[in-house]
């Protein structure tokens, strides 16, 4: 985890506003992951072909974070409002977990192996993607690995992150981007257009570029005495990057090719994603999502105009 980075609110205190239960609405989410699934399938049935259905503003409006967890464009707006508050680690162990859950793994020791890998990336402390969570639901996790127990291991994390996404998301309604998201998606459109689709990955690409500005173009971060932290910052960043890649092309369907951007070459270019449009078309494990989220180190220049368009290549691995 990045030096001075604002911590996210942990389990205990949500808790403690809370009440007694942690996740009260937990498991309606999962009944209805169950819901929105038969559902998409029984589209892809009536048609012959995988359907590329996404929620409604309208629904999500209703039913609430559950809808919106199961969305795919509405959800990029989410994802940025958890950027901007420090939390989207809660968001990327979510989907981990969910994609944990139903991938078909061809061993219980390829399972172990990927239980073991999001424990490291999610649950061990200072690691970039570290979530805010209690000493006793670590352990708890912790034990079950041990025991080699795959396949509940993580249903106490699970239910303790869905209570941190619950507290953001109350957060998220009464932001600008909410309101983003609901004036851009439209009200009842469950199939979103390449237009809507673009201007919801746009909003990320923005978070990338204001950071890659703060990060690269700030004469402290060469300092010695800052350069352990700078670092340490810029590996967070490239891995951030590399995980709104993957988040884009697997949830969204639209694949982007980042550079050190000039402004004045306009917006940055988006393409879909034809190969995995959603990411129940293309299922993948949580380990390969993370072996691919290896991003090049920054060139060393820190100015992005003397780079001109040389790319990044996101699942290049060092």
């Amino acid at each position: 985890m990045g030096a001075n980075r604002p911590r996210s609110s942990s389990i205990s205190s949500i808790m403690t506003t809370n009440g007694a239960n942690p996740n009260p609405n937990f498991d309606v989410h999962t009944l209805y992951r169950i819901k929105t699934s038969r559902s998409s399938k029984k589209l892809d049935h009536f048609f012959g072909e995988q359907i590329p259905h996404d929620i409604c503003i309208k629904e999500i409006k209703k039913e609430g974070l559950k809808a919106l967890l199961q969305s795919k464009v509405p959800l990029c707006y989410f994802l940025y409002h958890l950027l901007e508050e420090y939390s989207h680690e809660n968001l990327f162990f979510f989907i981990e977990l969910e994609q944990y859950e139903t991938f078909q793994y061809v061993s219980r020791v390829q399972q172990l192996a990927t239980a073991q890998h999001i424990f490291n990336t999610y649950l061990t402390r200072n690691s970039h993607f570290e979530v805010n969570l209690d000493d006793k639901v670590r352990r708890t996790v912790t034990d079950a690995i041990q025991r080699k127990d795959v396949e509940t291991c993580f249903e106490t994390a699970k239910r303790s992150v869905y209570s941190l996404l619950e507290s953001s998301y109350m957060r998220f309604m009464m932001t600008d981007s909410y309101h983003q998201m609901v004036s851009t998606c439209g009200e009842l459109t469950t199939h979103y257009p390449d237009e809507t689709r673009f201007a919801a990955v746009n909003v990320l690409l923005g978070y990338i570029e204001r950071e890659h500005a703060m990060i690269y173009t700030n004469p402290l971060t060469d300092a010695p005495v800052f350069m352990s932290v700078s670092q340490t910052t810029k590996r967070r960043h490239e891995l951030i990057k590399s995980m709104l890649h993957e988040f884009c092309r697997t949830l969204v369907g639209v694949e982007f090719n980042y550079y050190r951007h000039d402004p004045n070459d306009g917006p940055l270019p988006l393409s879909s994603a034809p190969s995995s449009s959603s990411a129940e078309a293309t299922p993948r494990s949580p380990q390969q999502i993370h072996q691919q989220q290896r991003s090049p180190s920054p060139p060393e220049s820190k100015s992005p105009k003397q780079h001109g368009k040389s790319k990044f290549d996101f699942l290049k691995k060092k």
